[in-house]
């Protein structure tokens, strides 16, 4: 006679982001209100999205982005937090 064992297993995950400068802050146009901006990896490390997914919900409108003078997009934290 057989005998089936059913394994179950619970995780827990959390993330901690931390960054060694002052947070950018700044207006967002389409929010009309001063946001936090995020770099390309923290908006990868908080939803969990691939760098290619976070350019194309920026083309569509879905995260508020601007470029920084070195020429990195930064993201709006409200418009990622809604969105991710």
């Amino acid at each position: 006679m057989r005998r089936l064992m059913v394994l179950t297993r619970e995780t827990r995950e959390f993330q901690v982001i931390r960054q060694k400068s002052k947070w950018a802050l700044g207006l967002c146009d389409v929010c009309n209100a001063e946001v936090r901006w995020l770099s390309t990896k923290e908006v990868v490390a908080l939803t969990r999205l691939s760098e290619r997914e976070v350019f194309r919900m920026a083309e569509a409108g879905e995260f508020h982005n601007v470029e920084s003078a070195d020429r990195f997009m930064q993201f709006c934290f409200a418009s990622v937090m809604r969105c991710g």
